[in-house]
């Protein structure tokens, strides 16, 4: 079986997260909040992007740092909501980076 493109399953995982926003808003499950939008449209793709990083392990720095970025961007509207500063969220992600950076570092040096 040949590997998703990364296209084809971010793609995918957009689609099918804006049917389900769109699903939960139209019952009235959540009240719209446009601000949510980012976390609906971030989340799920910068989830898909730090699988695919772990999964192909091509260029794992470049997705695995993208993927971060996008699940800090998700996750910065819900927890401001409940009282988490932004510098905060910017420092774990910061840390985060870091730390994938030596990890993938240090198993480049290894493997050879």
């Amino acid at each position: 079986m040949r590997p998703t493109d990364y296209a084809v399953g971010a793609l995918a995982i957009v689609a099918i997260s804006i049917a389900v926003a769109l699903i939960i808003y139209s019952f009235g499950i959540l009240a719209f909040e446009p601000a949510h939008l980012i976390t609906w449209f971030f989340g799920p793709l910068g989830a898909f992007t730090l699988f695919y990083a772990i999964a192909r392990r091509e260029e794992f720095v470049f997705y695995a740092f993208w993927g971060l970025v996008m699940l800090l961007a998700a996750l910065a509207i819900p927890l401001a909501e409940v009282g988490v500063p932004l510098p905060a969220l910017i420092g774990i992600l910061i840390l985060v980076i870091t730390i994938a950076g030596l990890v993938a570092y240090r198993r480049e040096r290894w493997a050879k």
